[in-house]
């Protein structure tokens, strides 16, 4: 399974972390690319990439974010940090914070997050938009994200369990083959693989 469900202390090395393995079928996660703001001040703004993952427990958000929004400090909270894989984990606190994020229809969720130093490594492998005007049960949906296979995705927040469902709203798109398209209030994500786009 390629998918990190835990969060990462900063003594280790970052290329032992990363959400996407290399295979010959890209498999896409559900990224979405939005707003986020600073609660108590809406003016401090920032365009960042997001990762819904319902199999983490808790929802993350990275120390280069919240220095970008400069998000105070709201409380913080000691947890045990487990390496994917891992049969031990570690004792680590994190500082909580607040942030605000913008959904497509204007609305706002308000979100208390744990301040990791990585989320996962960038992601790459990741054709979102080739998959969007491929499969024809995801034609004319509106994206939460428009990334390339080429490109690489920088993720500073993670939806984890416990704010997922303010998220998705339970509408899916299958079709006979390609990935499964699931509608969030920042657009359409997709889940799953994409084959044959590398025999294009």
């Amino acid at each position: 399974n390629p998918a990190q469900r835990t969060t990462v202390p900063s003594h280790h090395h970052p290329s032992s972390i990363s959400m996407y393995v290399s295979t010959r079928t890209p498999v896409l996660l559900q990224t979405a690319r939005t707003m986020v703001y600073r609660p108590d001040s809406p003016t401090i703004t920032e365009i960042t990439r997001i990762i819904l993952d319902g199999g983490s427990q808790r929802s993350y958000i990275t120390g280069r974010l919240r220095e970008a929004l400069t998000l105070p400090t709201q409380s913080s909270e000691s947890l045990v940090i487990k390496m994917f894989g891992s049969e031990g984990g570690r004792m680590q606190t994190c500082d909580v914070v607040r942030l605000g994020v913008r959904t497509k229809d204007g609305a706002h969720i308000d979100l208390k997050l744990l301040v990791v130093p990585l989320i996962c490594e960038p992601l790459c492998g990741q054709p979102v938009s080739c998959a969007s005007e491929r499969f024809p049960h995801l034609f004319g949906l509106e994206m939460a994200d428009t990334s390339t296979l080429n490109e690489t995705l920088d993720i500073d927040v993670l939806i984890g369990a416990d704010y997922y469902w303010q998220f998705a709203t339970g509408n899916i798109r299958r079709g006979t083959s390609g990935p499964t398209g699931i509608e969030t209030r920042l657009g359409w994500v997709l889940s799953g693989p994409v084959p044959g786009y590398s025999d294009e």
